[in-house]
């Protein structure tokens, strides 16, 4: 658990330094941070988490596994971002 406290606040302070360069600071910090910060399982059988694109880098490098598994939970994770960023922008143009 100290492993992944430790890389949330380091995803955050990437996603920081990344993001403050653009006028559209919180939907781009917003998409970085779940892109990091997105948790898979290492093995099916298993019940160790880490980062999904970091695990699919390493099995399509290092073991030569061409696996999408390890990226099913980014693509559930970044459409929702997407929605609730964008859903957050119209309620704010509407409202305020």
């Amino acid at each position: 658990m100290m492993f992944w406290s430790v890389y949330i606040f380091a995803a955050l302070a990437f996603s920081h330094l990344l993001a403050k360069f653009t006028v559209k600071y919180y939907p781009l910090f917003t998409l970085i941070f779940v892109f990091l910060a997105t948790p898979a399982q290492i093995d099916a059988e298993s019940m160790n988490y880490s980062p999904s694109t970091f695990t699919f880098f390493y099995n399509v490098i290092l073991e030569k596994d061409f696996s999408f598994r390890v990226l099913r939970p980014l693509m559930l994770s970044l459409p929702f971002s997407l929605v609730i960023i964008t859903s957050i922008f119209f309620i704010k143009k509407r409202f305020f």
